[in-house]
């Protein structure tokens, strides 16, 4: 196995940036409330040692097995990083906004199936061979990223809620690289083998790089501050919402006859 000598300033640059990251994240503590963004930067801390002791010292039979089942993990917890998005975002004050949970699921169900489907219709001049599939694979993870953050977004836009510094600073950068990294990927399975060069890579590498050095940058400055309700209010401002559904829902049956 070679390694150029950008690709090698590139791995390097990005294991600063998420040991960078992950430090900040420890440090300021941020990993309270975004436990599965911690865990997806602690992992590729992790995941960049191991291919590395792997590429130097292991057989490219073996880089390849840990590269592929890496690859499915990094999907797994980037589902979660937007999952807990969704958790801060529609529920405010510790309660689901009203709605918000039939609107997101409604959007990201519509969004799965097209990441299906575009994962479906690559590779239309290649045969089902193994390259094939695990090609649809990646298609399916970036497309999958896109979509369900479209739908995060779209659903909170819909209902009006408003993303705090920190929340917004991970949601965009991570629009900013899953935007990329679905481009690269659909030039990748539209275009064929000879788009498979340095430069896309580099492309999708540096984006994500320059996210890092944002989320870095962003996760050091403070929250702002909020007022925080007490019990008696979150269990208050519950039942005001669920005296909001009764009542919408009756309007509805209402309407309906």
């Amino acid at each position: 196995m070679k390694i150029t000598s950008l690709a090698g300033a590139l791995w390097a640059a990005g294991f600063v940036e998420h040991a960078a990251l992950l430090l900040v994240l420890l440090l300021r503590r941020r990993w309270r409330k975004f436990p599965f963004f911690t865990s997806f930067i602690a992992f590729n801390v992790v995941r960049t040692i191991v291919l590395f002791c792997t590429y130097r010292f292991g057989s490219a039979k073996l880089y390849a097995a840990i590269y592929w089942s890496a690859d499915i993990a990094d999907l797994v917890l980037q589902v979660l990083v937007l999952l807990e998005v969704m958790r801060i975002v529609l529920r405010p004050a510790g309660i689901w906004a009203r709605d918000a949970r039939r609107r997101f699921r409604l959007l990201a169900g519509a969004g799965v199936l097209a990441a299906l489907v575009l994962a479906y219709a690559a590779h239309p001049h290649v045969s089902r061979t193994m390259g094939a599939w695990i090609e649809q694979g990646e298609v399916f993870s970036a497309a999958l990223g896109l979509v369900l953050f479209i739908a995060l977004g779209s659903a909170t836009t819909l209902l009006g809620l408003v993303w705090d510094r920190h929340t917004a600073a991970l949601g965009t950068g991570w629009a900013a690289w899953v935007i990329v990294n679905f481009l690269v990927e659909g030039a990748y399975s539209y275009l064929g083998s000879p788009w498979h060069g340095i430069d896309l890579d580099t492309i999708r590498i540096v984006t994500y790089q320059l996210v890092t050095v944002y989320w870095i940058l962003m996760f050091w400055r403070p929250e702002q501050k909020k007022r925080r309700l007490s019990p008696e209010q979150k269990d208050h401002l519950s039942r005001m919402q669920k005296q909001v559904e009764v009542q919408a829902q009756f309007l509805d049956s209402g309407m309906q006859k």
